[in-house]
């Protein structure tokens, strides 16, 4: 009998022993999930705040006043010390309001607010977990850090030290001159709000991850409008970049939707990383920061993803350029691509191994054809690539047609060039289609997935290799790219 109450007792023994080890190991991997979602910045959310119970702090150059515990005012520095919600109404033409809440919570209520620091930052958040900054219901408010020149100094407009996040319903203009707008050391998310940014370098930077949501933001850039070092999100909003760089860049792009307007002096969207030092518009290949920036082999792949949206891309690098993977899979999309035979309109790392796949969407790539990169045969639809012998102008209409003479698709043409490549949900394999821009006419028939014809040119380094030519055709996009890119100009 004792015999069996000892092995009972083991047993017992054994299994609990299980299943705090169990609870143990569950224990921990949830804390590790928290931290990488922590260090990762994509879990912020917009906390919930009201007027009427925030510390109301009133700036006067010279005379600001709040009568909370919570705010120390130095002159004309206005320091944040702990967790809450802060109205701020009133205007500096020198000073900041710096956020000094260790681990907490602050968010900030601009009621019609002007700040100036023509030395340094307009809002410096110095510590804190989580700075929301949002914007009250018919208001304007500016924020400007530094004046006019570009200063040697780093910093922006709005500094954060924390994951950032910005919405509201009122307007924001954030001019960054001594450096960036917007900038924050670990992520940023804006879901709300109208938005105009004017930055010597870029207009929002996060030194991880970065999502725009719902809002409408107007972006001119010195260098890149929007950038993030790990991940770049767009999934609805209006993004209207006027003068960049470059216009979207990150080591991990997906947009889902929204309007997006991009005109860049460099590459429209730009996923970074890789193992080569490709990836830059001219002149860029031999820039020492741009290879270490686009051959950081401690990167993941870079992906660049596009399911939904409407896109237009002006742009003299290369138009969508991944140094990895380029995905589309959804969306409205037209490139008014390079002018010079040095960039494509489209360019994946397939030196690195990278695919150019579309599996759905309408595209239209044009540009130049010396550096013309199509979808390769991994694709799931249709595509065809076309280079005609003269080039077209600024100015002339594509149009696509059937074999019927049915009209497909047609647009006006932004810029010169001479390739096409096109792709959409309506064409079929086996199907003959005509390209006619102004004089021009050429007549492809749909024999593989991504055909190309025998005079596209797509040799060269990030050019199509033989095998992964193509384009394609497909049903005219609702609406008209060029009209939204004047209602938005």
């Amino acid at each position: 009998m004792n015999k069996t109450k000892n092995i009972l007792l083991s047993i017992a023994v054994v299994l609990v022993a299980a299943l705090l080890f169990v609870a143990v190991y569950i224990i921990r991997q949830n804390a590790g999930d928290s931290e990488s979602d922590s260090a990762s910045g994509t879990a912020i959310s917009v906390p919930e705040a009201d007027l009427d119970s925030a510390v109301k702090i009133h700036l006067e150059q010279g005379g600001s006043t709040c009568d909370d515990s919570g705010v120390t005012i130095e002159e004309d520095k206005i320091i944040i010390n702990k967790a809450g919600t802060y109205a701020l109404e009133g205007s500096l033409t020198d000073g900041k309001v710096e956020v000094a809440a260790s681990e907490a919570q602050v968010v900030l209520l601009l009621n019609g607010v002007s700040i100036k620091n023509p030395n340094g930052k307009a809002i410096d958040v110095d510590d804190a977990q989580l700075t929301s900054i949002q914007t009250l219901a018919d208001t304007e408010n500016t924020l400007q850090g530094g004046e006019g020149e570009p200063d040697e100094v780093s910093g922006a407009a709005i500094s954060a030290y924390s994951d950032l996040a910005l919405s509201g319903q009122g307007k924001l203009t954030v001019l960054g001159y001594r450096k960036h707008a917007i900038k924050s050391e670990k992520s940023i998310l804006i879901s709300s709000g109208d938005y105009v940014l004017e930055a010597n370098e870029d207009g929002i930077h996060a030194d991880d991850s970065l999502e725009l949501q719902e809002a409408n933001i107007e972006i001119k850039a010195g260098d890149d409008a929007v950038h993030a070092d790990s991940s770049l999100t767009v999934s609805g909003g209006e993004l209207k970049i006027t003068e960049a760089e470059e216009g979207l860049e990150s080591n991990q792009i997906s947009v889902t939707g929204g309007n997006i307007s991009i005109t860049s002096s460099d590459d429209g969207m730009n996923a970074f990383g890789g193992k080569n030092n490709m990836g830059g518009g001219p002149g860029r290949l031999l820039d020492e920061e741009n290879q270490k920036e686009n051959a950081d082999e401690d990167l993941p792949e870079p992906n660049l993803n596009i399911s939904g949206g409407e896109i237009y891309i002006n742009a003299e690098g290369d138009g969508i350029d991944s140094n990895g993977n380029l995905n589309i899979s959804g969306g409205q999309i037209f490139v008014d691509g390079p002018t010079n035979g040095g960039n494509g309109a489209l360019d994946s790392g397939s030196e690195n191994g990278g695919e150019i796949a579309i599996t759905g969407g309408t595209v239209l790539a044009a540009g130049a054809s010396g550096m013309a990169e199509t979808f390769d045969d991994t694709s799931k639809q249709y595509s065809f690539q076309v280079a005609l012998s003269e080039n077209y102008q600024s100015g002339d209409t594509v149009t696509i047609t059937d074999g019927d003479g049915k009209e497909i698709y047609s647009h006006e043409l932004g810029k010169t060039g001479n390739n096409i490549v096109f792709s959409s949900p309506d064409l079929k394999e086996g199907a003959s289609y005509t390209v006619k821009v102004g004089d021009q006419e050429e007549t492809i028939t749909q024999d593989s997935i991504s055909v190309a014809d025998e005079s596209s040119n797509t040799m060269g380094m990030g050019g199509g290799h033989p095998g992964r030519q193509g384009g394609g055709f497909g049903q005219r996009p609702q609406g008209d790219f060029r009209e939204f890119q004047e209602t938005n100009s």
